[in-house]
């Protein structure tokens, strides 16, 4: 991913999910090259993520910002205030849950 090559990357992180569906790391960094193609593929496979921990931070970073990016302004909320019970700290989370509670 480093030398920009996404596609090549999702192919070898979708072989590792395929060898160890149960590493929800595996997922995740293919939810990173997926982000760098499709909001829709990076959404599923934060959705993945999240199935197997649900406090998986990279993963709940991802998804709030791509239903951000949507005007997914509820979703997004919802999915801030889980960001910040795993990360209560997170100065860009609680300015980005203003945005998304301003949104609706």
């Amino acid at each position: 991913m480093q030398r920009q090559q996404i596609e090549q990357a999702d192919a070898v992180f979708t072989r590792l999910v395929e060898a160890a569906p149960q590493f929800a790391d595996g997922t995740s960094a293919r939810r990173c090259a997926t982000s760098a193609k499709t909001d829709a593929g990076s959404i599923a496979d934060c959705r993945e993520v999240l199935a197997r921990n649900p406090n998986h931070f990279g993963a709940l970073s991802a998804k709030r910002l791509c239903r951000l990016a949507v005007s997914a302004f509820r979703e997004a909320a919802d999915l801030f205030r889980r960001t910040l019970a795993v990360h209560p700290h997170l100065e860009s989370g609680r300015a980005n849950l203003g945005t998304a509670v301003n949104g609706w």
